[in-house]
């Protein structure tokens, strides 16, 4: 019976041969598991550095399935640079839209996600302590998204908490992953914030290329990368 470790690695083998374009960027993420103190919720997260952290029992309590689309939720804050660009954002709000924008494109992939969390349909997706349906995610950024949050509920402070831990009640956005900040960019780019964020484009696009000449190179990529 395979450790947490090995669950790991066997979905990343499976991804490597099932979904290049995706395998490729997750190659350059360092993963290990989470020291005391590091997540705060016991799930796991990812950092501005590439380093992606996880609690043991989370990881456990998924399918392999809904593990991939774990795997690849994190990447992707990496890959469209979302821990990079939060700037003045707030935080909290700056990844829920981030959340969104992504956990609608793996949807629309085919790819499984936990059930906690804010999963889209037919590219809508719902604050449910909010009463805010975000609609077309498809044709947004999280940008985009952002601000919509803010026009809507200007007033509202607007938080996340871990699975299972939000009531309906307005008492936050349930989520299973946490973003963990240790640019100095993150509040003001900076030369060394911009540089990763180049690397990180670079990056998307040799992957695309990649799954291009395979043959796999999913529509929604295709459509975000361009030529």
């Amino acid at each position: 019976m395979l450790d947490t470790k090995g669950k790991i690695i066997r979905a990343k083998i499976k991804l490597g041969k099932e979904q290049p374009f995706f395998a490729m960027l997750l190659s350059y993420l360092t993963i290990r598991e989470a020291k005391n103190g590091e997540l705060p919720f016991p799930t796991m997260g990812v950092s501005d550095k590439g380093l992606m952290i996880y609690a043991p029992e989370f990881v456990e309590s998924l399918n392999e399935e809904e593990l991939k689309g774990v795997l690849l939720h994190e990447t992707m804050h990496l890959a469209l640079s979302h821990l990079l660009r939060v700037c003045e954002r707030s935080r909290e709000v700056w990844n829920i839209a981030g959340d969104i924008i992504i956990n609608n494109m793996l949807i629309n992939e085919k790819f499984q996600l936990p059930k906690d969390g804010i999963i889209p349909t037919n590219n809508q997706g719902k604050l449910e302590p909010y009463n805010l349906t975000i609609k077309d995610i498809n044709k947004k950024n999280a940008d985009v998204i952002y601000d919509e949050i803010y026009s809507k509920i200007p007033k509202m402070k607007i938080r996340m908490v871990g699975m299972g831990q939000a009531n309906g009640k307005g008492e936050g956005v349930p989520s299973w992953d946490s973003h963990i900040y240790t640019e100095k960019g993150d509040k003001q780019k900076d030369g060394e914030t911009e540089a990763n964020e180049k690397e990180w484009n670079k990056r998307l696009v040799e992957a695309g290329t990649y799954a291009r000449m395979r043959g796999q190179l999913p529509k929604g990529m295709e459509e975000m990368i361009g030529d």
